[in-house]
């Protein structure tokens, strides 16, 4: 097994949770003012003119992080931007991208042969559980193509996890910058082809959009993301990514706060369901661990 998250880590991977959430609600809103690929394009070429100086320590590396910025730039992007292009309602759409969390979990035991226990399992399963009752409404089914997507983008962004576990030596701003730059031109060059008004988006947009992409840019991918990637290289990865399932519980509250979302009762039951899972999986880290033979 292996070591238990310090309470100092566990509040960071809440922190990024919390991030997240902010972010999710500030790019439902941007996207009403930019075309989402637009969207996307901008916030990495924040990303790539902020950590530039960090780029000229990655060449040695460059094999493995150049597979990882494809993959966790470009590729899952597209597939989740499109989804949220697609859909009608936003809360299906980040519940369903939630699903990288427990790919991410059965990878890292196929894969990694990382032991998931009993405690921390249930705790998973019943976060995710709680994730989604708070999206249960029979207008989900409607949306099954943006949901797909979504799932993919998912699922790539759970491989480009396990690939960052597998490189212990790749320094997070190194991947952050590598994907950035990978990123933006592949992104603004899908927005060309695909999405238009582009200019006259960015000459109306307001400040408040101009926020969301230096949020995106600078909080979420050198902050969040960044310290993401330090602490799944750090712990395995079923003890780090169950925290992250409280991200849409503090996307429906700054929904609630901020965008007029309805509090019903099924998010509160299930964004309550997340929290007891996220707690339950914080107590198994308190557990004794077994020592190893010698």
């Amino acid at each position: 097994m292996g070591k238990p998250i310090a309470p100092i880590d566990a509040a960071a991977l809440l922190a990024i949770a919390l991030i997240w959430g902010v972010n999710n609600v500030l790019t439902m809103a941007a996207v009403e003012h930019f075309p989402p690929m637009l969207f996307a394009g901008l916030r990495f070429l924040l990303t790539a003119i902020v950590l530039l100086p960090f780029l000229r320590s990655a060449w040695g590396q460059w094999r493995t992080l150049l597979a990882i910025a494809a993959l966790s730039g470009p590729i899952h992007f597209a597939f989740v931007y499109a989804g949220f292009a697609a859909a009608d309602d936003v809360t299906p759409v980040v519940i369903a991208a939630q699903l990288w969390i427990p790919f991410s979990v059965a990878l890292a035991a196929m894969v990694l042969g990382e032991r998931v226990g009993p405690a921390r399992a249930a705790g998973v399963g019943l976060a995710f559980v709680g994730v989604a009752a708070m999206a249960f409404d029979p207008r989900v089914l409607h949306q099954a193509w943006a949901l797909t997507l979504i799932a993919a983008g998912a699922f790539i962004w759970a491989c480009v996890s396990i690939l960052i576990r597998r490189s212990p030596g790749a320094k997070p701003l190194s991947i952050q910058v590598w994907t950035a730059w990978v990123a933006f031109p592949a992104l603004l060059g899908a927005s060309a082809a695909t999405e238009t008004g582009q200019g006259a988006s960015i000459a109306a947009a307001p400040w408040q959009a101009w926020a969301a992409v230096a949020f995106a840019g600078l909080v979420s991918s050198v902050g969040a993301n960044a310290l993401l990637f330090r602490l799944v290289q750090k712990y395995e990865v079923a003890r780090t990514t169950p925290y992250l399932l409280s991200t849409p519980v503090f996307s429906a509250v700054l929904g609630v706060a901020f965008l007029g979302d309805v509090l019903t009762p099924q998010v509160l039951i299930g964004g309550a369901l997340a929290m007891a899972g996220v707690a339950l999986c914080a107590l198994a880290e308190r557990r004794p661990q077994p020592r190893s033979a010698v």
